[in-house]
């Protein structure tokens, strides 16, 4: 199928996307994070990352970050939750 849905205006849009839909539109919007260098390491970038504590659904909110960055990105995420969560 031709049509990738890509503004509000079209009939097929979704508000509340999957994750796969929603990299699609930032491909679309900005291209492919190898285009790219990782915000973090100056390396060549292969992932967009969505920046934490940021609506999800807006694609502004994501950065090019290389793998290895990215892994570390979202487990030190994942890691101040967790001690969050110890806290309360």
């Amino acid at each position: 199928m031709a049509s990738y849905y890509c503004n509000e205006e079209h009939h097929r849009w979704n508000p509340e996307p999957t994750d796969n839909a929603l990299h699609k539109r930032i491909v679309r919007r900005y291209g492919s994070a190898k285009n790219y260098f990782c915000v973090d390491c100056d390396e060549k970038a292969a992932d967009w990352s969505h920046t934490h504590d940021t609506d999800r659904l807006d694609i502004e909110n994501y950065e090019p970050r290389c793998r290895q960055c990215h892994i570390v990105y979202d487990a030190d995420e994942r890691y101040a939750k967790m001690k969050a969560r110890e806290n309360v």
